[in-house]
């Protein structure tokens, strides 16, 4: 991979924390699980709002406890939402923190602190501190311009500092304790389709791993389209082109607007969502639909265990 960034030199625009630390994310809180709850911090619509309406960044942090994988959704986001800012605003760095790593039996019996943080940069700016696991959606698509891997060992923290995300944007000014990484440090994303993030009003974000050959399912003229839920069950959808075209009270599914001119396959978000009068009073939304899926004793797990859970769509 290329040389250290010009960027780490740089002050940042602003620095965008997601981490496990911060809390439950309420929507998605496995007492919130089984129900319909919309009082929440939705980053995707406050991130988006933000650098639509003011074409800058600001300095946020966003809890993802319930649902780590969602760090990896959020790379991507950021990676969105930088292509937007115009090029007089965007010269700035944006650093992002994305935090979740767990001490699991192995760290402990090899004496390590967790998984170790990389830091990955982007043409446009991304400066993104994070374990290998949440680099996946942006290493799919052909995004990381640099990797380096930071090393436990470094001296950024203190022998057995368990709070290592409050400090590790510090590397970016001892460059010299970064180690060159290779891509394939980055696992992949194992299914073809997943859960990638559901919204304040319970809409549904799938990621499939070629947005082309889904978007000639969806749009292969059949009206409905069957969702598998791994090996639980299945969730028959309308095809529509938005949220507009789905029936009343029906869910649906359709191709992220912003991808389907130019769309030459590769991993991309197709949208599935109940149509409804009002979202914030709704106590079926599809987010819940598609958990009620999932056998009752099994939901707890959920929405974390997603990550884990195979989709397949079907015309």
């Amino acid at each position: 991979m290329p040389a250290l960034p010009e960027t780490l030199g740089q002050p940042p625009e602003a620095v965008i924390q997601f981490s496990d630390v911060f809390g439950f994310l309420p929507t998605h809180s496995p007492e919130a699980a089984s129900r319909s709850v919309t009082d929440s911090v939705d980053f995707d619509a406050k991130l988006t709002a933000q650098v639509g309406n003011t074409d800058r960044f600001r300095d946020s942090e966003f809890p993802i406890g319930s649902w780590p994988a969602l760090g990896d959704y959020a790379a991507v986001l950021l990676w969105q939402l930088r292509e937007r800012q115009s090029q007089e605003n965007g010269k700035r760095p944006v650093v992002a923190v994305v935090n979740c790593a767990p001490r699991t039996d192995g760290h402990f019996e090899a004496g390590t602190n967790g998984d170790e943080f990389y830091v990955a940069t982007t043409e446009n700016g991304l400066e993104i501190y994070s374990p290998a696991i949440y680099l996946r959606g942006l290493a799919a698509r052909g995004l990381i311009r640099t990797l380096h891997r930071i090393p436990n060992d470094c001296g950024l923290w203190a022998e057995g500092e368990q709070f290592r995300s409050s400090t590790v944007v510090h590397a970016r000014k001892q460059p010299d304790i970064l180690m060159p990484a290779e891509l394939s440090d980055i696992p992949k994303i194992t299914q073809q389709v997943r859960v990638a993030f559901a919204d304040k009003f319970g809409n549904v974000r799938l990621e499939v791993a070629d947005r082309k050959a889904v978007g000639e399912i969806v749009d292969s003229g059949t009206d409905r389209i069957l969702i598998k839920i791994g090996k639980y069950g299945e969730q028959v959808v309308r095809v529509a082109r938005n949220l507009a075209e789905i029936p009343k009270g029906k869910i649906g599914i359709y191709r992220n607007p912003s991808e389907i001119d130019g769309d030459d396959g590769g991993p991309g978000y197709v949208e599935v969502a109940r149509r409804v009068d009002n979202p914030n009073t709704t106590t079926d939304h599809a987010h819940e639909i598609l958990l009620k899926r999932v056998p009752e004793g099994h939901r707890k797990d959920y929405p974390a265990r997603w990550e884990q859970t195979s989709i397949t769509i079907e015309a």
